[in-house]
């Protein structure tokens, strides 16, 4: 039998940008699945460090806004 560990996962999350409650539990979701990748609204790599941790950090086009 299969487990569900063996599917394919992404992760997504809204903005990676600060560190707090809700980057843990994506860190321990992260432990769970550590190929999957990130895809988020917006990534700030200065601001996250953190999340260098995933194997790929997708943002979308709303992270080339300015302000965003």
């Amino acid at each position: 039998m299969k487990s569900f560990l063996d599917e394919k996962v992404a992760l997504v999350y809204d903005r990676v940008n600060k560190w707090g409650g809700a980057e843990r539990v994506l860190l321990a979701l992260h432990e769970m699945f550590p190929n999957a990748p990130l895809y988020t609204a917006v990534y700030d790599q200065n601001r996250a460090p953190w999340a260098k941790v995933f194997p790929q950090v997708i943002p979308t086009f709303l992270q080339k806004f300015p302000l965003a």
